[in-house]
């Protein structure tokens, strides 16, 4: 149970870092910020928690589920800004 609440905690510590550099910009919207986080959260949640069921080895620790709580999201926005065409990015799909 630790494990999954780590991926969750995990994920509201990137969320929280994420809101703590738009927080304050003068076009900061709380629709447009949810709208751009919410669907990298869930999926970075049930990934980190498929890799507890299946007992992935590097969720073997409470420190291993925290990290996969945390990088699941970034890596999740990444590939998702590769295929955003408003965003400017090296590699267009």
């Amino acid at each position: 149970m630790e494990y999954y609440l780590a991926v969750i905690f995990g994920a509201l510590i990137y969320i929280g870092l994420q809101l703590n550099g738009v927080y304050n910009k003068p076009d900061f919207n709380w629709k447009t910020f949810l709208k751009t986080n919410w669907i990298p959260a869930l999926l970075n949640v049930i990934i980190g928690f498929a890799l507890i069921i299946t007992k992935d080895v590097f969720v073997e620790s409470l420190r291993g589920a925290l990290v996969t709580g945390f990088s699941g999201q970034v890596i999740i926005k990444k590939i998702a800004d590769v295929f955003d065409k408003e965003k400017d990015t090296l590699i267009k799909l």
